[in-house]
Formats: C-alpha cells, sequence, structure tokens
C-alpha cells in the first residue's frame, strides 16, 4: 500500500499563456469585444463580429481565460468576468484606454513581473526575453511561437516599445497611469489617410495588422533602413491611390 510520501508531487498548473495560432493584434480584437459583452456568449457569436472562425474564437479566448478576465458560464458559454467587464467598460473610451485597462488588469501575472523583472536593467534582444520567458512558462516544444505571441500583445497593447533596432524594452507609463486621472478621456482619432500625408502613424494604421511586432524587433539596423525605405514608398502610393477619383480607377 502506497503511503502519501510516495505519491508523486503535484505539479502546480502551466502559466497562462496566449496560443499561438492566433495573430497578437486578433487576440487582443477578440479580447475587447468578449469582455464587452453585457451577459453569457458563445464563441459562434464573436466570430460573427470579429469575422473569424469560431474556433480560432476559442483560441484566442485562451490567454482572457487564464488571466480572469473571461470565465466559463453553463450551457458550455463564456461570460466576462467583473474584472473583464471593468476592461470592457474603460475601452468605451478607445483603444488608448482599453489598452490602459488591460495592463493594469494584468500588473499582477506571472509575465507582466517577469517581463518586468528581466528589463529592469534595461533593453534586451527580442530573443533573449522569448527565452526568458520560455523558460519561466515550463511549457512544451509549440511554447516558443506562443511566447512570442505573447510578446507581440505586449507590444501591441503599450507595455514594451523598441527603443532600438532589434531590442525590446519597457515603455515608460502612460499619463493617465502617472496621473491615475483622465480614465473617462476620449483616444484621440486616428489620423485620415487621405489628408496626403505620408507620416509614420499613417504608414503604421496601414499595415500593423499584417506585420508581427517580434518580426520588427528581429531587424538588424540594415534591415530596418531597407523596410524604411520601402514603407515610405507603399505609403506614398497607397495614400495617393485613395485621395484618386473613382472615376479615375482603371478597369
Amino acid at each position: 500500500m502506497r503511503t502519501p510520501s510516495d505519491r508523486p508531487p503535484e505539479q502546480s498548473p502551466a502559466p497562462p499563456l496566449p496560443s499561438g495560432l492566433v495573430r497578437a493584434v486578433l487576440q487582443v480584437d477578440v479580447l475587447h469585444i468578449a469582455c464587452a459583452q453585457p451577459g453569457p456568449f458563445a464563441a459562434k457569436d464573436l466570430s460573427l463580429l470579429v469575422g473569424i472562425a469560431a474556433a480560432r474564437i476559442t483560441h484566442a479566448l485562451r490567454l482572457p481565460r487564464g488571466t480572469g478576465l473571461i470565465e466559463a458560464a453553463p450551457g458550455r458559454l463564456h461570460r466576462a468576468t467583473a474584472a473583464g467587464r471593468k476592461v470592457g467598460q474603460r475601452w468605451t473610451h478607445g483603444n488608448d484606454e482599453g489598452h490602459a485597462a488591460l495592463r493594469e488588469a494584468w500588473e499582477e501575472t506571472w509575465f507582466i513581473r517577469c517581463v518586468r523583472h528581466h528589463l529592469q536593467v534595461g533593453p534586451v534582444t527580442a530573443q533573449d526575453l522569448a527565452a526568458h520567458l520560455f523558460t519561466q512558462a515550463r511549457t512544451g516544444p509549440h511554447g516558443r511561437l506562443e511566447v512570442e505571441v505573447l510578446i507581440d500583445i505586449l507590444a501591441h497593447i503599450g507595455f514594451l516599445q523598441t527603443p532600438r533596432p532589434g531590442l525590446v524594452a519597457l515603455r515608460p507609463p502612460h499619463p493617465q497611469q502617472r496621473s491615475g486621472r483622465d480614465h473617462g478621456k476620449p483616444a484621440p482619432p486616428l489620423p485620415d489617410p487621405r489628408r496626403g500625408e505620408a507620416d509614420w502613424s499613417e504608414v503604421e494604421e496601414l499595415l500593423a495588422n499584417p506585420i508581427r511586432a517580434a518580426d520588427l524587433i528581429r531587424l538588424t539596423p540594415a534591415d530596418h533602413e531597407r523596410v524604411q525605405q520601402h514603407l515610405t514608398r507603399l505609403a506614398t502610393i497607397i495614400i495617393a491611390a485613395r485621395r484618386r477619383p473613382t472615376a479615375d480607377t482603371p478597369d
């Protein structure tokens, strides 16, 4: 007969990570819409709102479930927790406010504490941060992709920044976080790409979705220079095309 001392120690559950099968920007969009739902919802309900398959919605809900923003509801449904509804309410004032609420909601998560500790001495390479998170996550072989998506998410919501090509660092606190006020201030509107100015805010809006932040972080200085030249030309072409009257558009 086995005694309690003979039993193998129970393993603690793996820390929450996002799915590696859905892009970071889409996962943040799904989290936003999920936290805004007033009652229980199914993955297919969000699928109609986001425009991706229900199976991918389920993958995208993995991180908000693991961090206590979304929970299971009867009937194989999901619903926002009190913390999730708070994030959703803040998001009604714009993406900047929603991202700030998300950063605050995740302040005590394992990955935020881990990133803060690892970056307290200053910027590191993205590969170094990913390797550190991968080790701390105690995950399987697919965990490296999940960690890279996590870095993308943290960059997308304004927790991380790239001070120099190839490096990643903590972003300084935003004004709302330093003051603790202005939570109801609407986010400024996005620039209009049709006004004829190829500035970098427009380039980011045009191209942020298909480009992963982790990809940009890995670029060398020479890569950055070449990408900047290409993006400037591409932005000029696209903005000019958007300003072109419909009648002038080739058949």
